[in-house]
């Protein structure tokens, strides 16, 4: 079967949706045939559920995507390309980063379990074996999700009960499972993805463009050096 029968792509939005997704998810996928199943509600974990199911037993793969996320059809062969010549890799994530940050949207850890950079080494490898990852470009085997208990994505509170700093947030809890049961996770160290975040443009003094993440803007006002 070719990849676009072999393959179902998958992803959760909100009623209110970046046109650039659609028009970047439209065309990549197109071009590699692969069929999109869309799922709205007020409950992501629940529609991802929903829409992951409906796949397991007619595709050999699950991409999963968010609503946010800009690749191209290479991307989506490379990752491909990625499970069919690597068996045991369960799931291969695209390298993203964190809006308006530095933070990477993986995880790796040493041998203690605790939390560690990566060697340059390590990154001039094509695999680099994962902790956490995310849902943005990321394709799972539906032969190791089978393997995975329900429910796949269940929030964890902090130790207050709260949600503040030591929670696991239910995506991530997704990856301690998948572990957990004996799958594999791996970062495809050629394979980037991008994210889509709101930017605040500002005439400069000379009229040329001063760019400022939204978050910037709420957090500490307009920037320094704009039109005045």
């Amino acid at each position: 079967r070719s990849m676009g029968e072999r393959v179902a792509a998958v992803v959760s939005q909100g009623r209110l949706r970046f046109t650039h997704f659609e028009n970047c998810a439209l065309t990549a996928l197109g071009a590699c045939g692969i069929r999109l199943t869309r799922a709205t509600g007020a409950y992501w974990q629940q529609c991802l559920t929903r829409i992951m199911e409906m796949h397991l037993v007619d595709a050999d793969y699950i991409l999963t995507l968010d609503h946010d996320s800009i690749f191209r059809p290479q991307e989506v062969r490379a990752l491909f390309d990625g499970m069919e010549d690597r068996p045991d890799i369960d799931a291969l994530a695209a390298v993203e980063v964190r809006r308006g940050g530095w933070m990477p949207l993986f995880q790796t850890v040493d041998g203690n379990g605790r939390m560690r950079i990566p060697s340059r080494e390590e990154f001039a490898q094509p695999y680099l074996r994962l902790k956490t990852a995310h849902f943005g470009l990321t394709m799972l085997r539906v032969a190791a999700l089978r393997r995975l208990p329900k429910p796949w994505f269940v929030a964890v509170p902090d130790e207050r009960g709260g949600w503040g700093d030591g929670r696991i947030d239910a995506d991530v809890n997704f990856w301690h499972g998948w572990e957990s049961c004996g799958n594999t996770l791996y970062l495809a160290n050629r394979v980037v993805l991008g994210q889509l975040q709101e930017v605040v443009t500002f005439p400069g003094k000379d009229m040329e463009p001063i760019h400022q993440y939204i978050q910037d803007f709420e957090d500490y006002g307009r920037p320094k050096g704009i039109w005045e």
